[in-house]
This record gives C-alpha cells, structure tokens and sequence, in this order.
C-alpha cells in the first residue's frame, strides 16, 4: 500500500514538473512578444511635437508680444512713480497710484486669459499627438509582431523596452513626410 502511495506522489510531482516546463517554456517564447515604452518620453522627443510646439508659439506670438508690451509699460510706469514719489502732488500720486493698481490688474487678467488659452490650446494638441502615437504604435506593434505592448509598468527588464525603437521609426516617417511636404505647418 504503501508503494502505490510513494507511485502516486512520484506521479503528481512528475505531472506537476511537467507543467511548470509547459508554463516555462511558453512565457519565455511569450517574452519576445511582449514590450514596454514610455509615451512621455515620446511625446518629449518626438519631432511631431516640435512641430505642433512651433506651431502654437507661431500661433500664440501676437498674444504673447501684447502682453511683454503691456508688462514693459506697467514697469516703466511703476519706475517713474518711484523716481517722481517725492516731487508729486497728494491728488497726482494717488491718481497714478490707483492707475498703477488698474494696469497692474489689466496685466494680471491678460496674462491670466493668456495663459488659460495657451493651456487649452497645448492640451488639444498633445491629445491629438497622443491619439497619433497610440494608432503609430499599434501599427508598428502588428508590424513588429508583438503581442502585448504596455506602458509605464512598475518593473521590466530594459530588454523589453522598445521606446527608441519606436522612436526611431517615428523619426523616419517624419523625414518621409517632410520629403513629401506633409509636415507643414499651418
């Protein structure tokens, strides 16, 4: 009895190695498969985003030029309150006094309606550059053939990290686009 007990136990450790070589040998033909990148890392080096951040500077330039105009202003005011403090009348120097709260209020909402519009704008663009990158990976992922491509996992083996190499092949479809005239700005 005692025989069949020790077959028995031989059989299951034996059943037991047999699967743990099965489920070993298919994670290890399933890690050439699977992939990590870091979509920041795109999204900083990419030359699309050069693109759309020269675009939204180029957009944004005359906006940008008002409000340096309106800041150089208010300061060249505020220096000559400064400089004529003592030499001004009571009424003049409460009435530049309040003018300079008021242009200094005007340059605060500018800078303010400036700054929320700026933002606005960026983030519907890096939605867009984001949405391109995600379908641009999905096709280099099916061309690459792998099966399983993740982003920003607590731990990976930096052999599975494609960033570069996704990067690299954005870059060279940037430079096919360009000599094509695709990349153009608005």
């Amino acid at each position: 009895m005692k025989r069949s007990h020790s077959v028995i136990h031989i059989g299951r450790i034996s059943i037991l190695f047999s699967v743990l070589v099965v489920v070993s040998t298919n994670a290890q033909g399933l890690a050439g498969r699977v992939a990590v990148v870091s979509m920041g890392r795109v999204l900083q080096e990419a030359p699309q985003t050069q693109i759309a951040i020269d675009a939204l500077q180029q957009e944004f330039s005359r906006e940008r030029a008002e409000i340096l105009t309106m800041q150089s202003t208010y300061q060249a005011n505020q220096e000559r309150f400064q400089r004529d403090y003592e030499v001004m009348g009571r009424e003049e120097r409460a009435t530049t006094e309040r003018d300079l709260r008021e242009a200094e209020r005007n340059l605060i909402r500018e800078q303010e309606v400036f700054q929320g519009e700026l933002d606005i704008r960026r983030n519907d663009e890096l939605l867009i550059l984001n949405q391109l990158f995600v379908s641009e990976l999905h096709a280099y992922a099916q061309e690459q053939e792998y099966e399983l491509v993740v982003e920003q996992p607590i731990y990976f083996s930096a052999t599975l990290d494609i960033t570069e190499d996704f990067l690299t092949a954005l870059r060279e479809r940037f430079e096919r686009d360009e000599s094509l005239g695709l990349n153009q700005q608005p």
